[in-house]
């Protein structure tokens, strides 16, 4: 694992952080804690990009997940977590898949 650690913003992030590399496809793990938004969790993705350099970016594909493993599930209501989302090397957006 290339980077592990966690991104300090707040504490709607369980803290934890994981980076896995393979190939070029760098895999970033994240786990946000239970009532975090979509769009929370989406913002905590893109601004773990800024722990990489232009030449990484450059060079790797990034593959994002962000999970809530204390996730409450009220009845009716459809999970949020998993959120999975892509940024190629030769684009500066973050892809995120409809769930």
């Amino acid at each position: 694992s290339m980077y592990r650690g966690s991104i300090s913003n707040g504490s709607l992030l369980s803290g934890f952080l994981n980076v896995d590399v393979r190939g070029r496809i760098v895999y970033v793990t994240i786990d946000v804690i239970n009532g975090t938004s979509k769009l929370d969790a989406q913002s905590y993705a893109v601004k773990a990009l800024e722990k990489f350099d232009e030449k990484t970016l450059g060079y790797y594909d990034i593959q994002f997940i962000i999970t809530c493993d204390k996730e409450v599930v009220n009845e009716g209501e459809k999970a949020v977590y998993p959120i999975e989302g892509a940024k190629k090397r030769t684009s500066n957006q973050v892809v995120w898949t409809n769930n």
